[in-house]
């Protein structure tokens, strides 16, 4: 995938080439995006749990199926969190599950921010793929399908299952995931 260089805030950064429209300039639904990041990251912090408040540093430590806590803080205050369930030790695949933000700070540019964290705390403890949990509501499936593609490369896993209320077969998206050892 290559990025284009543009001047943003006065330093050249790399944009995905989506960001961009024909003449070269943002779109408005990447300066929504933009605007929507520019809280210092260095203002988030995030602790990996167990149940039993002990910290997780390597992926030898999960149980398969068992749920793991990721805390998101902004500036001390507890803003969200999401969880992992190991699918396969032997592969070191995870899922992540319960990714929720507090009530008052939903719509405010948190959760971009909250999926980052649970990113790289997978890639830090060692994980090769990560899912997405397969019963996304509305939010994180937009989160999933239009967001993170613009970070990361996320696959979507498609299935052929009939519909539930007519019986048809038709392709649709799953669940995505991320490969962690490309990156």
């Amino acid at each position: 995938m290559k990025k284009h260089r543009i001047r943003l805030n006065g330093r050249l950064q790399y944009v995905h080439p989506d960001w961009l429209d024909s003449k070269g300039r943002l779109t408005e639904s990447a300066k929504r995006t933009l605007t929507m990041i520019k809280r210092k990251p260095e203002d988030y912090t995030s602790n990996f749990m167990t149940r039993q408040h002990q910290p997780i540093t390597d992926f030898s430590q999960f149980k398969k199926w068992n749920y793991e806590d990721v805390f998101l803080f902004y500036k001390g205050v507890h803003v969200g969190e999401g969880g992992f369930e190991c699918i396969s030790k032997k592969k070191k695949w995870l899922h992540t599950e319960g990714t929720r933000l507090d009530k008052k700070y939903r719509n405010k540019g948190h959760g971009i921010h909250l999926y980052h964290h649970l990113i790289s705390t997978a890639v830090r403890i060692g994980c090769k793929r990560l899912y997405s949990s397969v019963t996304l509501n509305k939010f994180s499936r937009r989160m999933w399908g239009e967001k993170l593609p613009k970070f990361y490369k996320v696959v979507p896993v498609y299935t052929k299952a009939p519909c539930s209320s007519c019986g048809s077969k038709h392709r649709r998206v799953l669940k995505f995931y991320i490969d962690l050892e490309s990156k």
